[in-house]
């Protein structure tokens, strides 16, 4: 799983590649508490379902909406 945290540096790895930008966080986006570098939200437009990065993809992007979110009650 990509994440925000890489040892003790607050650097983002996309979900997808599991890379981080030149750029840090300011080179993608933030969904769901899962970072999308901006190369990885390009090639999601540009790919066909024959590409081999299609499944990579599509299991990246599952965890975003299969991961439950923990939402914070007034009891804590």
């Amino acid at each position: 799983m990509a994440n925000l945290s890489q040892g003790s540096n607050l650097l983002p790895q996309c979900l997808i590649c599991g890379q981080t930008p030149d750029q840090g966080i300011i080179g993608g986006v933030l969904i769901r508490k899962h970072f999308l570098c901006d190369a990885c939200q390009k090639r999601i437009l540009e790919t066909s379902i024959e590409e081999p990065f299609y499944q990579q993809m599509k299991e990246g992007l599952k965890e975003l909406w299969t991961t439950p979110l923990r939402v914070k009650t007034a009891e804590g």
